[in-house]
């Protein structure tokens, strides 16, 4: 993750567009929207779109947007690339996006001008462009689903997001961060976490990657009776069967007994502040 922050920083201030790759709930959108706030467009808009969740008789509209009186009840209106105008457009499922518009969406990105549905001026444009994917670009091309051209166009950088099972280091600060956001939001203080909990935590896979140990997480504090300390009793049976063995192993053992989310949260960002200041060669501002 380490890395891909060294890219999302180095791609900060430059108009080439991303595109982040990675299994369904890894974070894509949160780096897209971290890349738009680190850039110089983080005054602008953060336009996103879910492709795969617009019909695609109305995609055309909805992108391009649509002129006055061009059906009846239907007002005129910007699509998403005159939306994000001096923003960041992010197009989650490009994978999802309609083959029979690629063409016009792929002349869109390149002239940065757009026309809209029932008119005849083009548009100036003015976005920066991140896209996302939770599949192989290859097999999409292979199997007709994404034009080799846009590919192309739309992957100026690729970055890979490393699925949770395979950064399993990152579960403990992630956790803790989700559980000081829950916990405040329902009103209800969680002081302690046995360490058998995140024993089975860190030993299971994590399917639905991050978006799935936040549901962990809002379900455990919405569980918990206030001032309680979070146990293996509050996970879902199938995750605490999954993971019961894994926990069992050596490298996996956790000392019995409880941990203070406050006293983690705090050391936590003290070793984040130290490999800062590291990085940044003990320059404060910088890190």
């Amino acid at each position: 993750m380490f890395e891909v922050y060294q890219k999302l920083d180095a791609m900060a201030n430059a108009e080439v567009n991303v595109l982040l790759e990675g299994e369904t709930g890894v974070g894509k959108e949160l780096l897209a929207r971290t890349l738009h706030l680190s850039s110089r467009r983080a005054m602008g808009p953060f336009i996103a779109v879910n492709c795969a969740a617009i019909p695609s008789e109305l995609a055309e509209a909805e992108f391009f947007g649509i002129g006055d009186r061009v059906a009846t009840g239907v007002a005129k209106r910007k699509g998403f690339f005159a939306q994000a105008g001096g923003g960041t457009l992010f197009l989650d499922e490009v994978g999802s996006f309609p083959v029979a518009l690629q063409a016009k969406v792929l002349r869109v990105i390149e002239e940065r001008s757009v026309i809209a549905v029932g008119e005849s001026a083009r548009e100036r444009l003015n976005f920066r462009l991140v896209a996302a994917t939770n599949s192989d670009p290859c097999e999409l091309i292979l199997h007709g689903q994404l034009r080799e051209d846009l590919f192309h166009r739309l992957a100026g950088v690729e970055i890979s997001v490393p699925p949770l099972r395979e950064r399993r280091e990152d579960i403990l600060s992630i956790l803790m961060a989700l559980l000081q956001k829950f916990s405040s939001e329902e009103g209800k203080p969680v002081e302690w976490i046995s360490k058998r909990l995140l024993a089975r935590l860190i030993a299971y896979d994590y399917p639905g990657n991050v978006r799935e140990l936040a549901n962990l997480a809002r379900s455990m504090v919405a569980l918990a009776h206030p001032g309680e300390m979070l146990d293996v009793h509050l996970l879902p049976a199938k995750i605490g069967q999954a993971a019961t063995e894994a926990a069992r192993a050596p490298e996996s053992r956790i000392e019995e007994g409880p941990v203070c989310l406050h006293d983690e949260v705090e050391g936590l960002t003290r070793r984040m502040v130290d490999k800062a200041l590291e990085v940044a060669d003990g320059n404060v501002s910088a890190a």
